[in-house]
């Protein structure tokens, strides 16, 4: 038996009544109901929708409506011919695994704001995670590289910096268009040893590689590079600094950007813990952070959807989104599931929506979708199966069309006359 009947069967058992059969068909013209544009009440005037961060980052009532964010990135030890000054094959393999690893834990248990002081701040989840990426073309490969280049292998601040240079990243980056290539370097020796030269972990991104300098021994935890890991990455997702008030969010209050607590103001209480800012915490992201990246992930054109390991071409039954309530998508979304409309279910979409191949939307006898100048397709360059309308008795599921609708790459495709 295959899922998709195994699918029907549950929708029916679920939705019919023991005197009325459940009867299914593909939408046509019958099953539309089409709105003037005038008669629209989606969205209040002069509000554009699909572009609100705040409308993007996950609804904590409906934690199965936001798909998962996977980040592939690998990882490189950079050193010297003889291999002195970074993590040998055998301790830096299993320092980068406990580094993504933390990082993951970190951004799982996203952290109340510390600022502004009593704030009531929502927390939400923050939906991305890494992934190591192996080049596919090396067989048992990992994503853990060691590099060994007497010439490329330090790094340096301050004087004689080569903190913004590329090179090493030219170099040794595998798979730069959809990967984030990370290099752990150690700070120059010369530079270690003279007086006023801080030693310390620190790092910038530059397009699709991250440059991270640390002081690389056998005892030192991967718990050290975590924070400015997750940070540098926020950076490639497409997030600003936050102290300086001007990233975009009305929730990441301008500060002093202290990095600890002091006896002084105002450092005795104005001390942040976000993630973009710089502190010795960096476990917190807000609403309208979350928000923008995964705007920046929604949009096909954006350099920063590349790095997402694409899994919603691939149709998994198993994460079906059941509407049970009155639901209104503006955001784009890239499902791997089916979508099923319930009774007594309302789904309004205003934004672009991606089914993957074989998937389709099951409005229910007494379910509602609402197409609001949305467009369904299939992100994938493949075709998703179409709108399903179950009808039970005299009762069917209704669509209903507001403005110029686009329905693409669907094999059961169906005419949408707005011309009312």
């Amino acid at each position: 038996m295959t899922s998709r009947i195994i699918f029907l069967i549950l929708i029916v058992s679920t939705l019919s009544t023991c005197s009325k059969k459940i009867q299914s068909a593909f939408i046509s013209p019958e099953h539309l109901i089409v709105r003037s544009a005038s008669a629209r009440d989606v969205v209040s005037p002069g509000v554009s929708p699909c572009n609100d961060p705040l409308d993007f980052g996950p609804d904590l009532n409906y934690p199965d409506h936001t798909t998962p964010l996977p980040i592939q990135v690998n990882v490189h030890f950079m050193d010297i011919g003889d291999g002195v000054h970074n993590l040998n094959k055998e301790q830096g393999r299993e320092f980068a695994r406990q580094m993504i690893e933390k990082c993951n834990a970190k951004l799982k248990t996203n952290s109340k704001m510390h600022l502004p002081l009593n704030n009531n701040t929502p927390v939400l989840p923050v939906p991305w995670y890494f992934v190591l990426a192996p080049d596919p073309s090396i067989p048992g490969h990992d994503g853990i590289y060691f590099n060994h280049d007497t010439a490329l292998y330090f790094y340096i601040h301050g004087k004689n910096s080569n903190r913004t240079s590329r090179d090493v990243i030219n170099k040794y980056a595998v798979r730069p268009d959809s990967v984030i290539n990370v290099f752990l370097m150690p700070h120059h020796p010369d530079s270690v040893g003279r007086p006023g030269y801080a030693a310390v972990g620190t790092g910038i991104m530059l397009s699709s590689g991250i440059k991270m300098a640390q002081i690389f021994t056998p005892s030192l935890s991967a718990e050290s590079c975590v924070g400015l890991l997750n940070h540098e990455v926020g950076h490639a997702l497409g997030l600003s600094h936050a102290w300086g008030g001007n990233d975009g969010c009305d929730d990441t209050p301008k500060h002093t950007n202290c990095w600890y607590y002091t006896d002084t103001p105002p450092c005795d209480s104005l001390v942040s813990n976000n993630m973009m800012d710089y502190n010795a915490w960096q476990i917190a992201l807000t609403p309208c952070q979350i928000g923008r990246v995964m705007r920046n992930v929604a949009n096909p054109s954006s350099r920063i959807r590349k790095f997402i390991r694409v899994d919603w071409c691939t149709y998994q039954p198993e994460i079906t989104i059941t509407i049970r309530d009155s639901i209104h998508w503006k955001a784009p979304k890239d499902l791997s599931g089916d979508v099923v409309i319930a009774d007594g279910g309302v789904l309004q979409l205003s934004c672009r929506l991606s089914l993957p191949r074989s998937a389709r939307i099951v409005v229910s006898p007494a379910g509602r979708l609402i197409l609001d100048n949305c467009q369904i397709h299939n992100a994938c360059g493949e075709q998703w199966e179409g709108i399903e309308i179950l009808r039970r008795g005299k009762e069917s599921g209704t669509v209903e069309v507001y403005g110029n609708p686009q329905i693409e790459n669907v094999v059961h495709v169906v005419e949408l006359n707005t011309n009312k």
